[in-house]
């Protein structure tokens, strides 16, 4: 039977049962043995004894021997299964991260180019709103005229809208109040 029981289970199935085995007589062990062909099955030997010497010690034992091959081969399956869900979930939460890191990253770039965007606008209106106003201001305005073209110009750069109210009275018209509201993203600003 030795040269059967597989290198690793050697000990533990020549050790003492269980310390109530002197009580009990009963004991339970699981190791490998070798089959004719090489293979190894895992065995389930239970026992009890069935007669002792004047000392106390076994002299004869009766047990069975079931093989736990099929047993033995689902906990491993299921232990590796567990194991690859566990890769799994770990690779996924690490995906999830990197996803999220990325969405981060994305949105910071995109209110960059958002700010360079506004910048350059900023820019471009100075440099061709500049050249607007210059040519609207040439030649010979009354003041009037000319601070029109001026508040008509940055109405058009600050897509504003300006107005005046105006009251009767008596014959004349007399100016009572003025407006500007400009319309941004959707949201009324006045």
């Amino acid at each position: 039977l030795f040269d059967l029981l597989h290198p690793e289970d050697r000990e533990l199935v020549f050790q003492p049962p269980d310390p109530n085995f002197e009580r009990t007589d009963v004991f339970e062990r699981e190791f490998r043995l070798r089959c004719k062909d090489g293979s190894w099955k895992w065995v389930l030997s239970r026992g009890k004894v069935v007669q002792r010497s004047a000392a106390g010690s076994p002299l004869r034992i009766v047990g069975t021997h079931i093989d736990q091959s099929v047993r033995k081969r689902v906990e491993l399956e299921l232990r590796q299964a567990k194991e690859a869900a566990e890769q799994a979930y770990a690779v996924a939460e690490k995906v999830k991260q990197e996803a999220e890191t990325a969405r981060r990253e994305a949105e910071a770039a995109r209110e960059e180019a958002e700010t360079a965007k506004h910048a350059m606008e900023i820019q471009v209106w100075q440099t061709t709103g500049q050249s607007e106003l210059n040519n609207k201001m040439r030649g010979e305005q009354d003041i009037s005229t000319l601070s029109a073209r001026v508040v008509q110009q940055l109405c058009q750069y600050l897509n504003a809208h300006i107005g005046a109210f105006y009251a009767a009275r008596g014959n004349n018209l007399h100016l009572t109040g003025s407006y500007a509201y400009s319309n941004q993203a959707g949201v009324d600003q006045f």
